[in-house]
Order: structure tokens, then C-alpha cells, then sequence
């Protein structure tokens, strides 16, 4: 399967949230400041 075309079909997948939430855990254990610099630039 191209990557492409599962990228673009992975926002229908029901579970890309879960997939979300532990892609940000995974960044979240190698480097905080990521997070926080992105919270700050969401709020």
C-alpha cells in the first residue's frame, strides 16, 4: 500500500484519535518541550 494513500484514508480509520494520543506519548517521553510548545501555539 502507498503511503500517500493511506495517509489520506487514515482520517476515516475510527481509531486515528488512539493513534494520535500515543504518537503525542511517544513525543512526549523523547522531548516535553515539543508538547508544551504546542499547547501554547494550539491556546
Amino acid at each position: 500500500m502507498p503511503f500517500s494513500s493511506f495517509s489520506s484514508s487514515s482520517f476515516m480509520w475510527p481509531g486515528y484519535r488512539l493513534m494520535a494520543v500515543f504518537f503525542l506519548t511517544e513525543l512526549f517521553k523523547y522531548n516535553p518541550l515539543i508538547i508544551i510548545l504546542l499547547f501554547n501555539f494550539i491556546y
